[in-house]
């Protein structure tokens, strides 16, 4: 399988009600680079969605840590 270009993140806000629990970061999917007709782009596959997500999300590179 391909290597992923780009990984699908969202930030979500804290699962509890306590105000010093932070926001997280949570991995949706991942992004691979696709030329269509000479054009660069890419296909994003969501493997999940969040309850309660606005639908922002951030397109990154994998880190070391990714298993993608």
């Amino acid at each position: 399988m391909a290597k992923p270009a780009l990984i699908a993140r969202a930030k979500l806000p804290s699962r509890s009600d306590d105000p010093n629990e932070p926001a997280r970061w949570v991995t949706l999917g991942v992004a691979f680079e696709a030329n269509i007709k000479g054009e660069l782009g890419y296909s994003v596959k969501l493997n999940v969605i969040p309850t309660g997500w606005n639908g922002d999300l951030l397109l990154m590179p994998p880190q070391d840590d990714d298993r993608s």
